[in-house]
């Protein structure tokens, strides 16, 4: 069973600019996490909103930077991927966004559960953290349907070459 493919990411922007909207963003929005984490010096007091302690938030936010900064670079490979037309430079990105989607629908999954409890705010946020997920699985399907097109586009130029050497060769 094939994934589905679109041509325009929200039904209007091409999958090419679309595709370099989302590394653009993504690199932005990772460097800038990066930098409001270190800014606070575990300053940030989140007791109240998380019930973390100020440990487990240092040992969080210390996993978060290690993981943008190793998404950061795998950003960068997707827009090389996308400006090169090289498709294979695009497949980390492609696993990546896949797992945190997996990830945003699980932990989505988990506040159903525990929504039984304070009905009327949770709910809210369970419904919230449901749209963020189908918002996440429609950019995913944006970034496979730009990989698929560019490895067509790559075998195409590929399959040309091929016959442009048979025909110099018949020519021999």
């Amino acid at each position: 069973m094939s994934c589905p493919t679109v041509k325009y990411c929200l039904c209007f922007i091409n999958l090419k600019l679309a595709g370099i909207l989302l590394g653009v963003i993504d690199i932005l929005w990772r460097s800038a996490h990066i930098y409001l984490i270190l800014k606070s010096n575990g300053n940030i007091s989140v007791d109240s909103i998380f019930g973390f302690y100020k440990n487990e938030y240092a040992s969080i936010s210390g996993y978060t930077i290690v993981a943008h900064c190793i998404c950061i670079p795998i950003s960068v490979l997707w827009l090389i991927g996308i400006f090169t037309q090289i498709p294979a430079l695009m497949v980390p990105s492609l696993v990546v966004s896949f797992i945190s989607f997996f990830l945003l629908a699980f932990l989505s999954s988990l506040f159903w559960f525990t929504a039984f409890e304070d009905r009327r705010r949770l709910m809210v946020i369970v419904f919230i953290c449901f749209c963020i997920a189908a918002f996440c699985f429609h950019l995913w399907i944006v970034q496979l349907s730009l990989y698929k097109s560019l490895k067509s586009a790559d075998i195409d130029r590929i399959d040309q070459r091929n016959r442009y050497e048979l025909r110099v060769l018949d020519g021999i």
